[in-house]
């Protein structure tokens, strides 16, 4: 599920700017799977902003961040900040990882 509605995901769009939501909704991706969107990072001090696609099934975490790493190594990516996983409109519980 992708969206911009948590805590996490507006605070993206307020800081670097609509042309990261517009870029998602146009599908204007650097890069892109069944669980991952790459746009470009709009006003952010940084290239790229990586959407994750996150479940509730935390066993499935693992692979979904495996997968942003891979990506981020094909595009030489140097740095990935991976804020809080899970932790907004999805909610994964922390106790339970």
């Amino acid at each position: 599920m992708f969206c911009f509605v948590g805590n996490i995901g507006k605070a993206i769009i307020v800081k670097g700017g609509q042309s990261i939501a517009d870029d998602f909704v146009n599908k204007q991706f650097v890069k892109a799977s069944i669980n991952y969107r790459i746009t470009k990072a709009g006003n952010l001090q940084s290239k790229y902003v990586i959407h994750l696609a996150v479940t509730r099934n935390i066993n499935l975490l693992p692979n979904l961040v495996g997968e942003v790493f891979q990506a981020a190594e094909e595009l030489e990516i140097t740095s990935v900040a991976l804020p809080a996983i899970g932790t907004g409109i999805v909610t994964v519980i922390h106790s339970s990882l």
